[in-house]
């Protein structure tokens, strides 16, 4: 039977572990907020964040899933296609990925490839829970 992470998108790496975390889950009573804590997803962070993701997204069956990119300067392409993979997973659960506090070169990278078009992106945390409130 496949695990929510699995689901979700992620297959998990037998033998190998996922240590130097690329995440932190802040608790939240309506979504799962993840804050994305690396400067620059790299092949190996953006593996790991992909992981952390899926994990705290299956601790919270239902919610939406929330990514605090505050801290994120540079999204590589494999970055962008984990993000693609963790909406659609979500999207199957009949769950958003939304994305929050992009900088202006990350927000200009998600609308350069389009990105914007299939993943929810807000300014602040608040404006997307108003959003959410909305629906």
């Amino acid at each position: 039977m496949a695990t929510n992470a699995t689901r979700i998108g992620v297959h998990s790496r037998r033998g190998q572990i996922m240590s130097d975390t690329v995440t932190r889950v802040e608790p939240h009573e309506q979504i799962v907020l993840v804050h994305v804590e690396r400067r620059a997803l790299d092949e190996q962070a953006t593996s790991k964040l992909e992981w952390e993701v899926s994990q705290a997204a299956a601790s919270q069956p239902g919610a939406p899933v929330v990514l605090d990119f505050e801290k994120v300067t540079f999204v590589p392409s494999n970055a962008l296609g984990a993000l693609v993979n963790l909406r659609n997973g979500l999207n199957l659960e009949g769950r958003p990925l939304i994305l929050v506090n992009l900088s202006r070169r990350v927000h200009g990278t998600i609308r350069v490839t389009r990105l914007d078009q299939i993943l929810k992106v807000y300014p602040t945390l608040d404006d997307a829970l108003r959003h959410l409130a909305a629906e």
